[in-house]
């Protein structure tokens, strides 16, 4: 005897309807597939003379430590942000000349040629100038070399420099820079 819950009905069929889609599909992994999670790079921090701000006159450079420069409080204003250990911020403003600025460049392998030799006193420097389309600033770079850095090149690179400013400021900007890179030192 059947119950009446179990006696087949006779119901049509549901319809199918096929549609055109845009969206792509996702490849389906097999089953046999396993997934592994990589480890997650910790941030280092960069070593920095003390981690505090040098004295006023003193701009440290933060990628090449123990080297300094020597500037004049009146005419550049030291905006580095020395406790910043997530990015990088070292750099010197000019007080007269909103666009021009002394900055360091980091290693990066960045070697371009020709480039001109000069000395400022003791130090040797190899200069690029370079015009910026983006910005509409020139650039110059000043790579420091001498045997008296030669345990920095051989442990972090060499020690580059960057005097930027716009066309207008550039000459006087230029001539106050070299005044503060022909004090470079340990």
């Amino acid at each position: 005897m059947l119950l009446p819950a179990c006696v087949a009905q006779s119901t049509p069929a549901p319809a199918v309807i096929y549609a055109l889609s845009t969206t792509p599909t996702l490849p389906v992994l097999p089953p046999t597939a396993t997934l592994t999670a990589q480890p997650v790079p910790t941030l280092q921090t960069t070593p920095t003379p003390g981690g505090t701000q040098p004295p006023e006159g003193i701009f440290a450079l933060k990628f090449y430590p123990p080297l300094v420069v020597e500037y004049d409080p009146a005419v550049w204003r030291d905006a580095s942000e020395y406790n910043n250990a997530l990015m990088m911020v070292n750099y010197l403003q000019h007080r007269a000349l909103p666009g021009c600025s002394i900055g360091v460049m980091g290693p990066s392998g960045f070697y371009p040629s020709p480039m001109q030799r000069q000395r400022l006193d003791k130090i040797e420097y190899e200069i690029f100038r370079q015009e910026s389309v983006q910005s509409g600033q020139t650039n110059i770079y000043y790579f420091a070399s001498g045997a008296s850095l030669a345990e920095i090149h051989k442990n972090v690179g060499i020690p580059v420099l960057i005097v930027q400013a716009f066309p207008e400021e550039i000459d006087q900007c230029e001539a106050d820079a070299e005044i503060v890179l022909v004090t470079l030192r340990r």
